[in-house]
């Protein structure tokens, strides 16, 4: 019995040691010999456990946690002043869970909630609470259901046959202070916020009393008209009204803020092929536009490409990635992407979308692998007519598609996509509309 417990004790003892062994922590320090790096690795250089970096004067920089070389679990990051800059967690090396990213006074920056380092939300709901208000829309503003507008469309034209518009000379405001032509502008840049591309356009005088008078020959026309004959104007003013109509989106129907939810819906048998005013709306390249009205007809100048440095990007979708409120979208809506053409291939009629349902999976980011069969469509097309930077469109429309119930998380799937250098791409996203 006495010399069983010996050898015991000795093995205990030599586990103990070895892993002692195992474990080393490796501290580097400032000049000054304040710690500037703490961390415990093993026996093949990995990392495991806590990880910790400080500043110059000792303040915490950044804490988080490795596993076999990994990071896992809770990630920080801090300004000097000691304020939280980031605040994220990993899984197997892979952003986790919530990503909250702030300013030293903590205004949020960024929201946003990854699974398995897919993002899935790139802003939270009270981002685009906060941003719409900023824009100046509310929030239960918009359409809900079906044609939004009551109005018309004209088939969209594209760039190769519509050169650059010539600007007219304006003198005074040129619509900018026109209560219509802001309350326009504001849903514009809605639309592009929630879209992902730059949400800052303006309104340009120029761009305007060119709609405007587009607007105005559509009126004595009575009917909708890109390029139409001279109906009696003087040649100047012809000249400038064929410029608005043949340089913009055109719309008959309930006045020029209903006419930008018109251009987003574009799901009518006459558009859906190309959702072309759609994609101007959601041109990243775009500055400036006008808009101009006259009794029910409507202009928005739509060939501004003026925007020399917008944000890069893979892909540009509606209805957006992420949070999709519903109030900017119906059920009989038609979904498209449009891929970054520097970085794809034009799709071909390789290419397929599918929409399938996500399962509930309990709290937390919903995880993409929990998802029911997909939904059946009953349109898809793929249109490469040149519009604006979006040049490509895969369009897709599922049947019976129903938000307003349980069931309002969606993961979307485009295959068949080539890259630039002729490798094989997919593109993926969540679709979760929401009631803000």
């Amino acid at each position: 019995m006495f010399r069983a417990a010996t050898v015991s004790l000795a093995v205990i003892l030599s586990l103990a040691l070895s892993s002692a062994v195992l474990a080393l922590d490796t501290i580097e320090r400032y000049d000054d010999g304040l710690i500037k790096i703490k961390y415990t690795a093993n026996a093949a250089g990995q990392k495991i456990g806590d990880y910790l970096e400080n500043y110059p004067k000792g303040k915490i920089k950044l804490k988080c946690f490795y596993k076999a070389d990994q990071l896992h679990g809770p990630w920080t990051s801090y300004y000097e002043s000691g304020a939280v800059h980031v605040n994220t967690a990993y899984a197997a090396g892979q952003l986790h869970g919530s990503y909250v990213e702030q300013d030293e006074k903590g205004k949020i920056l960024k929201e946003q909630a990854f699974f398995n380092g897919l993002l899935l939300y790139p802003r939270s709901q009270r981002q685009i609470v906060a941003t719409l208000a900023e824009i100046g829309v509310k929030t239960n503003e918009g359409p809900v259901l079906g044609e939004p507008s009551g109005g018309k469309r004209a088939a969209v034209p594209n760039t190769k046959s519509s050169p650059a518009a010539p600007l007219a000379t304006t003198t005074g405001s040129g619509g900018l202070t026109d209560p219509a032509n802001i309350d326009a502008i504001k849903r514009l840049n809605a639309y592009r916020y929630l879209a992902g591309v730059p949400w800052d356009v303006t309104l340009n005088a120029d761009y305007c009393q060119l709609s405007s008078s587009g607007a105005k020959m559509l009126a004595m026309l009575g009917h909708l008209d890109h390029t139409p004959a001279n109906p009696g104007l003087p040649p100047d003013e012809y000249k400038m009204a064929f410029a608005g109509t043949s340089h913009g989106n055109l719309h008959e129907g309930r006045g020029t803020r209903s006419s930008v939810d018109g251009y987003i819906f574009d799901s009518d048998p006459r558009n859906i092929d190309r959702v072309g005013h759609r994609r101007w709306c959601l041109d990243p390249v775009m500055l400036q536009t006008g808009f101009g009205e006259s009794g029910k007809f409507s202009v928005m100048y739509a060939f501004d490409m003026s925007r020399r440095n917008f944000p890069d990007f893979d892909y540009v979708a509606w209805p957006c990635a992420g949070y999709m409120p519903v109030t900017f979208f119906g059920h009989n809506y038609a979904w498209h992407v449009s891929v970054n053409p520097q970085k794809y291939l034009a799709p071909t009629l390789d290419v397929k979308a599918a929409i399938y349902p996500l399962l509930a999976s309990g709290p937390g980011v919903p995880d993409p692998a929990k998802r029911g069969p997909a939904l059946a469509l009953d349109y898809l097309h793929i249109d490469d007519k040149p519009i604006g930077q979006l040049n490509n469109a895969v369009i897709f429309r599922p049947k019976n598609l129903n938000f307003n119930g349980p069931q309002t998380r969606y993961w979307v799937e485009i295959t068949g996509l080539k890259k630039k250098d002729g490798s094989d791409a997919k593109i993926e996203y969540l679709v979760d509309f929401c009631s803000l």
